[in-house]
């Protein structure tokens, strides 16, 4: 048994809503050459090319899809097909029941706290913490650090491991703004990124998680200019010379005195706190912030 054409039948078609979501019906009509057995002919109508398939997405959205399909004879050749599509639910970052594609979810943000314990050589007041000799102490004192930590979920179509891997542990290059905030250059970095790879239907999607950490004064190191040594010179050969820094006595010193900027110790007359110096090192690679995929 042959088909000899199908037509939508836009009187079979309707919309509704269900408990899973929406619902949708689209019917077909299907025509036979009836050159076969009869008992046949409902199969061969509802299999017809043309119809869709159960699973087959609606045309107007990936997550309402074919659930069902009957055939109802007219006559002989003569078939009423109904396809009957439902919404499915997806996993991972979830979904509403207003939402019929995961991708179209906005991310979801939560924030936190992370406290880290680092070394200080400065107070709250930016004064160098010195012993009354005005030598660093060794080891350095420590404080906690609190920063903010954003976590952000969203579902996305690709997850490429190298493009993240070279973001990861990176810092802002410039502005970026999170939840209605905006972060100044160099004070977000992107601490961890996870992905959870999900197959619903026909489409596969990441369930992304990002975590940030936010630092008002950026996540830079600044560390006091202090060592054992003085730079002198350098050799023909472009080497640089060092010179113990030694005490009254001219002995070496046994812990690190502060060093002005250039190489040599500062002058051993008590220095003002305006003298002394830190040198700040990027530690981070910066990456453009605004091709991650943050929400705005």
């Amino acid at each position: 048994m042959a088909v000899v054409n199908v037509t939508q039948k836009w009187s079979l078609s309707s919309t509704g809503r269900g408990p899973s979501g929406e619902t949708f019906t689209a019917g077909y009509s299907v025509l036979l050459d009836g050159n076969d057995s009869p008992d046949d002919a409902g199969r061969v109508a509802r299999d017809a090319a043309g119809i869709p398939r159960y699973n087959d997405p609606a045309p107007h959205s990936t997550w309402v899809r074919v659930r069902g399909i009957e055939a109802r004879p007219e006559s002989t050749i003569l078939f009423e097909v109904t396809v009957r599509y439902e919404q499915v639910q997806s996993q991972g970052q979830g979904q509403s029941d207003d939402t019929s594609d995961p991708l179209s979810l906005p991310p979801e943000i939560e924030y936190g706290e992370d406290v880290i314990t680092e070394p200080v050589d400065e107070d709250s007041a930016g004064v160098p913490i010195l012993n009354s000799s005005h030598e660093v102490y060794n080891p350095p004192l420590t404080r906690d650090f609190s920063d903010l930590v954003i976590l952000i979920s969203r579902n996305v179509l690709f997850f490429d491991t190298v493009w993240w891997d070279a973001r990861r542990n990176s810092v802002n290059a410039g502005n970026v703004t999170i939840d209605g905030t905006t972060y100044a250059p160099g004070t977000l970095r992107l601490r961890s990124v996870t992905a959870k790879r999900i197959k619903a239907g026909s489409l596969t999607y990441y369930a992304l998680r990002m975590e940030i950490l936010a630092r008002v004064d950026g996540h830079k190191r600044r560390v006091l200019d202090a060592g054992y040594r003085e730079w002198i010179m350098s050799d023909v050969d472009g080497r640089p010379v060092y010179r113990n820094i030694t005490d009254d006595d001219g002995n070496p010193v046994t812990a690190p005195v502060p060093l002005d900027g250039t190489g040599g110790a500062l002058a051993s007359q008590a220095p003002t706190s305006a003298a002394y110096v830190w040198n700040e090192y990027d530690l981070y690679p910066t990456s453009n912030f605004s091709d991650l995929p943050l929400g705005g």
